[in-house]
C-alpha cells in the first residue's frame, strides 16, 4: 500500500511529474526512446517488485514454454 505524504510533498511530486512529461514531450523521439530505455533500466535494478511483477506475469502468459532465463531476457529488453 502505497505511504501517505502531506500536500506540500504531493504537490512536489506532481509538479516534477509534469514538468519531466512536459520536457520529454518535446524531445525528438529517438531522445524519448533512449530516455524511455533508461528510465526502465532503471527501475530494473532500483526496484526490485518491477522485476518480481514482471517474471510473474511472463509465469502468467507464458506458463512453462519459455525457460526462467528466457522470461528474464524478455524483462530486460
Amino acid at each position: 500500500m502505497a505511504t501517505r505524504h502531506s500536500p506540500a510533498i504531493q504537490w512536489l511530486l506532481t509538479s516534477a511529474c509534469l514538468s519531466f512529461a512536459r520536457i520529454t514531450a518535446v524531445l525528438p523521439l529517438p531522445v524519448g526512446v533512449c530516455v524511455g530505455r533508461g528510465l526502465a533500466w532503471l527501475a530494473y535494478y532500483a526496484v526490485p517488485r518491477v522485476r518480481k511483477v514482471g517474471l510473474a506475469n511472463l509465469d502468467h502468459a507464458y506458463g512453462s514454454t519459455l525457460t526462467r532465463p528466457a522470461k528474464a531476457r524478455i524483462l530486460k529488453r
